[in-house]
């Protein structure tokens, strides 16, 4: 018997064990199994079982709140996983198949484990949590495993419902729950569907939280441990049907969609405290509506302290409030005050604002108090409005009913008075009557002047310099330092003298070193002259502080800025242009998780804030989060009742790429509608109108893109030859095709790459649907596309299902090597970077039986993109096997030149030296990035 035999013999009873104690949730005894199973295979030096009892160590600790070690387990497993040399500690002799094949389905997995344990101890709502998204996502796609994208949205969900934004949280939520699996054993839709319920129950919104809950409860035995599932989902049905007085139709409910009630199948309490939580709360739950009030808040105290002991604070602060809720419904004013203190001290510190969202709309009367703690009144049931009215008569509605206040709104006022409940005080950005501070009337003169028509440059420098004549030391009322320092930053950028504020504001913040307004501007005073002089290049190195040439005005390091910011937020929690200044900070810096956090945090305190929202989509637009862009700038447009143009731009622009026409054609009517002045929103349009087969709208929108030009262009022709298309005039589509390759791609200044791209590739679409297979012209397009590079994949998928299915193939990634003649950077399909390339490595994907099949498909493909001149295949690489499918060419894949490859395909490498330096994670289009370029308006704003 060989080592790796006697291995399996070893390791596999105990991981079939492991794998029948989980389904049976018994979770402590299955990490109990894994722990013993890691320290085996560390002893038999064996990595790959022991990556694999790390995982369910660190799964199974989160049921036990065992954080500590989850993380500890999360931490080592990451490390092993993206260093060889680690993972040779334990292994010398690696089996490099084996654990490359664990890297792709293990490291998204161990870093969500690191995120959920780190929220355990912390919380949700810490503004770091919010980068373990965006990091999630980024992990799942470099290692491929995209099905795990489900995971980091279900974290999502919890992030931004901690942080009291449930539009948002909604909206994550939906998303996993409508998500069809890629894999059937990561189908996550019950728990979307449960997120999704417990929020409509937070909003009184019961009947509807009823039917998600009843779907969680349905799509519960296709979750990966389907019996812990369905009891969670089950005690949420319950809660709810409690909650509308119908708590006998739970067995029936649950019976018809084939789950049936049946409590006996939970594992002991000390096996899942996750699992027991969730079924002591829907019990307090049934006590409470029943009356048994001390008996359900018993229940809430045991875990309430157990909770706290362990520095569990994720579910802490639910078990808190609804302790709270009870003992305020028993009428005991002192002990829920005495409870809700330090439930405010921790949601404060650790950002968990939908608590306090939710303890204060109970103080003031909002909503009933009840065994949940609702965010909004019910709408039915025994504590809805309409029951109360009938039982005890009409009563006059709370403030936030009579007044129409948002749950943003809530969510405000609730940061707001827990300020004032943990420090006595808060501190206005603008004051309700700035005149009546000691220099308020001044402040208000020199803004009056300023605001006065026909203002010379140097009547703004004269106001500038008075206002920096104010001795630091003379301010006696912040609010009169902030105001300062805001007007004085804005005048700076016109003078180009931000130094000067920067000096004037660093001595007011000797004066008001605690009060978040002064501490937030002097931050954004900083980074004003940070900008400024690295824009004019004075800076000595980002180790030292800059000077100004001349000036001897110090600038602080970059990491003290970023803690005035810091702490300014800590000081002035509810401000949201406190966040957005931030935000600016942070992307700097490039720290684009905080960025995030602080843009969703201004955007959640103020839906109608247009430069909070284009900055979270443009994070979101960056990350291919295009989905969660174009909710956000809804939202604005929708619930912020935002009329900017700019927004609706921006949204239109985002349901454009995500091909959602009739909400793109809405948004760019709107932008139009609010004064958005851009030939290109013509151009959209018209392209929108001809997706939804409007010809008519289409060419007036062409009309006015082409009374904006010279020529018609690219993007003209491709227009006029799809309006042609569909009025069913080939003869015209064929003149506007004939056109275009009259055109060399290196002529094409009004559109970057990827719009020259898609241009053509919707031109050849055009013609595909007009022209016979067979017509030269459409044939003469489809050259040009494989001799630019840019051939769609329906069309390689069109060619291979011309030849049978066959079973045992092997999917390949072949590079070859195409060499150039020096006529090259004038041909018709050269790219501007590529004109100064004696020859270019091409990468293809094919599917074959061996590989001199594929090589013979990838010399086949290339021979059409440079017939001129015999290409050479230099790699080809087996990266997965065992597909039943049509062989041939998938995908034509990036062009790429440099003397490293040349030097390597010299040398005569062998296949395995020429992969590893060959990068094809490596984003071709690095190549010709254009942000460094200037702003020009001529290029559609969606190709710069």
């Amino acid at each position: 018997m060989n080592g790796k035999d006697a291995a399996q013999d070893l390791f596999e009873p105990l991981f079939e064990r492991l794998f029948q104690l989980n389904d049976k949730g018994y979770k402590r005894s299955a990490f109990r199994l894994a722990e013993e199973i890691r320290r085996r295979a560390r002893e038999e030096k064996n990595i790959i079982p022991y990556l694999y009892a790390n995982f369910h160590s660190m799964n199974c600790a989160q049921a036990l709140f065992d954080h500590r070690t989850g993380r500890d387990r999360a931490v080592e497993t990451i490390a092993l996983l993206e260093s060889e040399e680690k993972a040779r500690e334990i292994q010398p002799d690696l089996p490099i198949d084996e654990y490359e094949g664990v890297i792709h389905w293990l490291t998204a997995c161990a870093y969500d484990n690191l995120a959920k344990h780190h929220a355990i101890c912390e919380g949700y709502g810490r503004e770091e949590l919010q980068g373990l998204i965006q990091e999630g996502y980024d992990v799942c796609r470099r290692t491929g495993k995209l099905q795990c994208l489900t995971c980091f949205r279900e974290y999502a969900v919890n992030v931004y419902e901690a942080a009291g934004d449930l539009d948002l949280a909604m909206h994550f939520a939906r998303s996993v729950y409508r998500e069809l699996p890629l894999v059937e054993e990561n189908d996550r839709r019950s728990v979307g569907a449960l997120q999704y319920s417990r929020h409509l129950t937070m909003l009184g919104r019961l009947e509807e939280a009823r039917e998600m809950a009843e779907a969680a409860v349905g799509l519960a035995k296709y979750y990966h441990t389907p019996l812990e599932q369905r009891v969670f989902a089950q005690c949420q049905l319950g809660e709810i049907l409690t909650l509308l007085g119908r708590r006998q139709e739970l067995e029936e409910r649950c019976a018809v969609v084939g789950e049936p009630v049946d409590w006996t199948l939970l594992p002991p309490r000390e096996e899942n405290p996750e699992l027991w939580l969730r079924r002591d709360l829907f019990e307090a739950t049934e006590l409470a509506c029943a009356g048994r009030l001390a008996d359900a808040l018993e229940i809430l105290r045991r875990w309430d302290e157990w909770l706290m002991s362990r520095e569990v604070w994720s579910e802490w602060f639910e078990v808190r409030l609804r302790r709270v809720a009870l003992t305020m419904l028993a009428k005991d004013a002192a002990s829920a005050e005495s409870l809700a203190r330090p439930l405010r001290q921790e949601a404060r510190r650790r950002k968990a604002w939908l608590y306090l969202t939710r303890l204060a709309a109970m103080e003031r009367g909002d909503v009933p108090l009840s065994p949940v703690a609702f965010l909004k009144p019910p709408e039915s049931g025994p504590l809805s409005r309409a029951a109360s009215k009938a039982t005890q008569g009409e009563k006059t509605p709370p403030a936030s009913e009579e007044h129409g206040i948002s749950v943003e709104e809530s969510v405000r006022q609730a940061a707001h008075e827990a300020d004032n409940a943990v420090v006595g005080e808060s501190q206005p950005e603008t004051p309700a009557d700035e005149a009546k501070t000691a220099l308020g009337k001044q402040l208000d003169e020199w803004l009056e002047r300023l605001l006065q028509e026909g203002l010379e440059p140097d009547d703004v420098a004269q106001v500038f310099e008075k206002m920096l004549a104010v001795d630091p030391a003379s301010v006696e009322d912040p609010d009169d330092g902030a105001r300062l320092i805001y007007l004085a930053g804005q005048l700076s950028e016109m003078l180009d003298r931000q130094l000067e504020v920067w000096d004037w504001a660093q001595r007011l913040l000797t004066r008001f070193p605690e009060n978040g307004d002064v501490l937030n501007l002097v931050a954004t005073a900083a980074l004003a002259a940070w900008s400024a002089v690295r824009e004019a290049g004075e800076e000595e190195s980002s180790e030292s502080s800059p000077r100004e040439a001349g000036r001897n005005v110090s600038l602080p390091k970059l990491e003290q800025i970023g803690a005035w910011f810091r702490k300014s937020l800590d000081l002035s929690p509810e401000y949201p242009r406190h966040y957005t200044r931030a935000a600016q900070f942070f992307r700097m810096t490039g720290d684009i998780g905080m960025a995030e956090w602080c843009l969703a945090r201004s955007f959640t305190l103020n839906r109608n804030n247009p430069q909070a929202v284009l900055g979270l989509a443009q994070i979101y637009s960056d990350a291919d989060r295009e989905q969660d862009a174009l909710a956000v700038l809804d939202l604005c447009l929708r619930d912020g009742k935002c009329e900017d143009a700019e927004v609706a731009w921006e949204a239109g622009l985002v349901a454009f790429r995500l091909g959602r026409y009739p909400e793109a054609l809405t948004y760019l009517n709107q932008s139009e509608q609010w004064g958005w002045n851009s030939p290109w929103l013509y151009f959209y349009r018209a392209w929108t109108h001809l997706n939804l087969k409007q010809v008519e709208d289409a060419q007036k929108d062409i009309d006015r893109f082409m009374a904006t030009r010279d020529a018609p262009g690219l993007a003209g022709h491709v227009l006029y030859a799809w309006v042609a298309q569909l009025l069913e005039l080939p003869d015209q589509v064929r003149d506007h095709i004939k056109a275009v390759l009259q055109m060399r791609i290196q002529d094409i200044n009004d559109l970057s790459e990827t719009g020259i791209e898609k241009n053509l590739q919707q031109l050849y679409e055009v013609a595909r649907q007009a022209l016979p297979p067979e017509d030269e012209v459409l044939i003469g397009l489809q050259d040009r596309l494989f001799q630019a590079g840019i051939v769609p994949d329906h069309v390689f998928e069109a060619d291979r299902r011309n030849r049978p299915k066959v079973s045992d193939l092997n999917y390949y990634v072949c590079v070859c090597r195409q060499p150039l003649e020096e006529t090259w950077s004038k041909h018709p399909a050269c790219w501007p970077h590529q004109a100064s390339w004696p020859a270019y490595f091409a990468f293809w994907g094919v599917l074959a039986r061996n590989s001199e099949e594929a090589e013979h498909y990838v010399l086949q493909a290339q021979s059409r993109c440079y017939p001129d001149l015999s290409a050479e295949l230099v790699s080809t690489t087996v990266e997965e096997g065992g597909f039943f499918d049509h062989p041939g060419v998938v995908w034509q894949g990036a062009r790429r030149y440099d003397e490293d490859l040349e030097a390597i395909y010299s040398l005569g490498l062998d296949a395995d030296e020429t992969d590893e330096s060959m990068d094809l994670d490596e984003d071709f289009d690095d190549d010709f990035d254009e942000d460094d370029e200037g702003f020009d308006p001529n290029i559609p704003p969606e190709d710069r």
